[in-house]
């Protein structure tokens, strides 16, 4: 089991998440959950944004918390400077 943050519920029978991991920071792509107790992990944690997955909705054990405001932003501008298509 792992945690994970869910990006998208398009209302079917999967999530589109990214993985969580007790691991340092490697990549540019990898965020440092700031608040991570009130996120509701036991440890340390950091998002990897370039580890998109699909979970299945029945596959999940259980809801852990909430990504405080500040590391809601700092994924979003992760997420915009990964996904962003130039032209």
């Amino acid at each position: 089991m792992r945690p994970a943050v869910v990006l998208i519920d398009s209302r079917d029978d999967d999530f589109v998440a990214e993985l969580i991991t007790s691991q340092p920071r490697h990549t540019d792509f990898d965020i440092a959950v700031r608040q991570w107790r009130e996120a509701g992990l036991n440890v340390a944690s950091t998002i990897r944004v370039h580890k998109l997955t699909v979970l299945a909705k029945d596959e999940i054990v259980r809801r852990l918390g909430e990504l405080a405001a500040t590391d809601r932003t700092a994924l979003a501008e992760v997420l915009r400077r990964t996904f962003s298509v130039e032209q």
